[in-house]
């Protein structure tokens, strides 16, 4: 457990990380996007924002998900997760780690882009500043979010398990057809409502959470008159350091 919990750890931290720093690239802290009417384009670009954090997430991402995924079969016969790295190293290559991982960027793209939108248009549909919103408007625009986010990936996301927990498809397509001549379209929603159960309560913390402290580090400005210098505090790598989110979108 403690190894996919660093991993998943440090992916969130880039995760957050990243979105929040192209987010400042494209400018969306400037005055003219603080107001209470957002434009097409103010969401355009938080689109952006978190596109590219998936993007990168994706990568980092991908092999770690194959390793659980191995762990997790009902016939694993692998001790610790470095006993399946290891395995995976020496029967394959390394190479083999990334097994699936355009499906994961297929997934994370669409997945973590909607995934910041949706949480920000919620927000801003209270009509509230966003440090007066109260902490059950937080949960529940982060919980619909979550959901939402999976929503629209979902389908691909079952075709990425299979593909990397079965190492007989010699490619995604035959994975996809071999998936829906057994089962047929309802495939792609097998384990839908669990996984919705778990991503509410989840995606309504971490962006609570995310929130409020970001709301207590803005006060900690010592006069009106300084500017907190959000740059030199990283505030959401560092708090999800501490809040493993991934089985978020997941």
């Amino acid at each position: 457990m403690s190894s996919p919990l660093i991993g998943s750890m440090f992916i969130n931290a880039v995760l957050f990380g990243v979105e929040e720093n192209v987010r400042k690239m494209l400018h969306l802290n400037d005055p003219k996007y603080h107001t209470s009417h957002k434009t097409r384009e103010f969401y355009e670009l938080y689109a952006v924002s978190g596109a590219i954090a998936g993007l990168t997430q994706s990568f980092l991402l991908s092999p770690v998900e194959l390793v659980k995924i191995r762990m997790q079969i009902p016939d694993c016969h692998y001790q610790s997760t470095w006993c399946c790295v290891r395995d995976i190293l020496k029967t394959h290559n390394f190479k083999h780690l990334f097994r699936g991982t355009w499906l994961t960027v297929l997934r994370d793209v669409p997945g973590v882009s909607s995934y910041f939108v949706s949480f920000e248009y919620i927000c801003n549909s209270y009509r509230i500043s966003r440090d007066n919103l109260p902490v059950l408007h937080l949960l529940m625009a982060g919980g619909i979010a979550g959901c939402f986010s999976w929503l629209i990936t979902y389908p691909i996301d079952v075709i990425k398990t299979r593909f990397q927990a079965d190492e007989s498809f010699s490619s995604v397509k035959e994975c996809l057809k071999k998936a829906v001549a057994s089962e047929g379209n309802k495939v792609f929603f097998r384990g839908l409502a669990p996984t919705l159960l778990r991503a509410f309560p989840n995606n309504a913390a971490v962006f609570a959470t995310v929130n409020l402290f970001n709301r207590l580090m803005n006060n900690l400005a010592p006069d009106d008159n300084v500017e907190f210098n959000t740059s030199a505090l990283p505030s959401y790598p560092n708090l999800h350091f501490f809040i493993d989110t991934y089985d978020i979108h997941r």
